[in-house]
């Protein structure tokens, strides 16, 4: 989640972490909460797409580990960010 190796970025990898290192991750009762900060979440995300990849691939490199079943994801403070994005919602603000 700290982006790519040299070598994975030789290899044609591509990362989706908002281009920055910027989070924490806690686990508390096989719950991974991964918390996002971006500079500008309209830049670093462009499609519905990249929204549905970044979730993914977030959910996908937690719950590989075997203490952890689920994963809630939060961004800039806010646990609704794909509706902020899509929809044009208010933010509802992250738990953790």
């Amino acid at each position: 989640m700290n982006g790519l190796t040299v070598e994975e970025k030789k290899l044609g990898f591509e990362s989706n972490n908002f281009g920055n290192n910027s989070f924490t991750v806690k686990i508390e009762d096989n719950i991974a909460k991964v918390h996002f900060t971006a500079n500008d979440l309209t830049t670093s995300l462009r499609s519905s797409q990249q929204i549905i990849d970044f979730r993914h691939s977030i959910r996908m490199t937690a719950e590989h580990f075997n203490t952890v079943d689920v994963t809630e994801i939060c961004v800039n403070n806010s646990y609704n960010y794909q509706m902020i994005f899509l929809a044009n919602e208010e933010s509802v603000d992250c738990s953790f």
